[in-house]
């Protein structure tokens, strides 16, 4: 069962991600996370810094370690490839004929959905009493 600091605990991470991912992420980290390992590991610091006050130290590690390579390999690619059984093409696994702005538009969900659920997963581990 969740209790009431956990479920608050919840939302501050929906928050933390939002500010983490949007907010404190500059354009160089943006434009060179994937490209190199020092963009990446600043961008992921930074984004899991806060997490570190919700969950337990081990957790915080989770957070920050699959942030960075999520985001460094572009790991939601990979899942959107399984998913639609697309390895060729450069639509992010889509078909081509999707129109790109809809394929960069499902990668962008894809690629919150999981960061969103690893936090939560974190947040509801490292919260149990």
């Amino acid at each position: 069962m969740i209790n009431e600091t956990t479920n608050f605990y919840l939302i501050l991470g929906f928050i933390f991600h939002s500010v983490g991912d949007y907010v404190t992420q500059t354009n160089w980290m943006a434009n060179e996370k994937t490209k190199r390992f020092f963009p990446a590991f600043l961008h992921a610091t930074v984004y899991s810094l806060p997490f570190a006050f919700i969950v337990p130290f081990e957790y915080w590690v989770i957070i920050c370690s699959t942030h960075f390579f999520i985001d460094r390999y572009r790991l939601a690619v990979y899942v959107i490839r399984l998913k639609e059984n697309n390895w060729t093409g450069d639509n992010f696994g889509y078909k081509d004929e999707m129109p790109k702005f809809l394929s960069m538009w499902l990668l962008f969900i894809a690629d919150n959905t999981i960061h969103i659920s690893i936090n939560a997963i974190c947040i509801i581990l490292g919260n149990r009493i």
